[in-house]
């Protein structure tokens, strides 16, 4: 019966599901603990006291693997109530059958808040009741920041509460009405271009972690990127957009490794795209060699070059420029001096952009 399968695994993603919805586990305080709290699942370790609703997810089990035609796990059956290791593997035989892992990315023999969801939305398929409530199935939306270099003040706790964008996605991510239709993961990685291992590969390895384990379809995708953190942003939305659409793509004061830095011309599609806080020197790159690149990406549409920090900007880097280039003479007596300047205004640049981003991406994340 597809519609018994079909009914496990909406209940598995809906986050909101009402349990319990079948006759049979109804008004068992276990169950419907276990639906709700972890410390309350069910597996081997599971003592006396909870023989009666470890009858309930046994009886369970035999209806749904008979509606499915599955075949119980060979070896000699566990007495009622007792969860032994036939219990154990027919619990990893159905979720197995159904695609249910646990946060690691693995089938596991125990009966948590998935799995007895998943039973009790079984059983009242079985029973005519459909299964699955009649609750919104959510998505999972994805808010991934990847932040540069910015200089010494970078690890101040003042600077990083108002550069991060964490504590106003949060915020969003517990609002009631965000809860009914959406769960929100959040990444934060380092990142630069020129670091001899790109953090892409372990962003999208966590990705297709939390994915696997929340069972939800994509959602809402929001990707940030500071500094020479901006690099590695557009590299991920590159990888990104063939399996999830990007929402919004943010580039805050973004560094590149020159104008000839491919990804200054990569072929982005997102609902907005944004860049913020590009240096007015841009033009002089070549005039003075070594100095931080960043340009406006071509690609992503017509971004101005900036200049609401004002001329203390431009000579702050002008100086690092001249002094990198003199340095090579004067040991670098000249770009420890400049460099200062450069650090805080890069720093307030970065931080700006946040704080505009969130105007931004923000409302995104609450749209119905």
């Amino acid at each position: 019966m597809a519609d018994v399968a079909e009914a496990m695994k909406l209940a598995i993603q809906n986050g909101s599901y009402q349990f319990p919805q079948s006759a049979a586990f109804k008004g068992d305080a276990k169950l419907l603990a276990c639906s709700q709290s972890d410390p309350a699942h069910f597996g081997r370790f599971t003592g006396a006291s909870q023989l009666q609703p470890v009858g309930k997810i046994q009886t369970a089990l035999a209806a749904i693997f008979k509606a499915l035609g599955m075949t119980f796990p060979p070896g000699p059956k566990d007495a009622t109530g007792n969860y032994g290791s036939n219990t154990a593997a027919a619990v990893m035989a159905l979720k197995k059958r159904i695609g249910l892992v646990n946060f690691a990315g693995q089938i596991d023999d125990i009966v948590g808040i998935k799995t007895v969801r998943a039973l009790d939305a079984a059983l009242a398929a079985l029973s005519g009741g459909g299964g699955g409530g009649a609750t919104t199935l959510r998505t999972l939306d994805l808010y991934i920041e990847i932040q540069g270099t910015l200089g010494a003040n970078e690890g101040n706790p003042r600077v990083v509460d108002e550069l991060n964008n964490f504590s106003a996605v949060r915020a969003v991510s517990t609002e009631p009405g965000y809860l009914i239709r959406h769960e929100m993961h959040m990444i934060n990685f380092f990142g630069s271009p020129f670091a001899a291992k790109s953090p892409v590969v372990k962003i999208m390895a966590e990705i297709a972690r939390v994915s696997g384990e929340r069972m939800l379809p994509p959602g809402r995708t929001v990707i940030i990127g500071i500094s020479n953190g901006g690099p590695n942003a557009i590299e991920l939305a590159q990888k990104l957009q063939p399996i999830r659409p990007i929402s919004y793509l943010g580039l805050l004061d973004a560094a590149f490794d020159g104008p000839v830095d491919p990804r200054l011309r990569a072929a982005i599609t997102a609902g907005r795209i944004e860049s913020f806080f590009e240096a007015l020197t841009n033009s002089w790159t070549d005039v003075m060699p070594g100095l931080e690149f960043h340009g406006a990406a071509p690609a992503l549409g017509p971004v101005p070059l900036d200049g609401s920090l004002g001329n203390e900007r431009t000579l702050a880097e002008t100086a690092v420029g001249l002094a990198r280039v003199a340095a090579k003479a004067r040991a670098g007596v000249g770009f420890r001096i400049a460099s200062p300047a450069f650090d805080r205004y890069h720093l307030k640049a970065a931080v700006l952009g946040a704080g505009r981003a969130r105007s931004s991406f923000l409302p995104i994340l609450r749209a119905p």
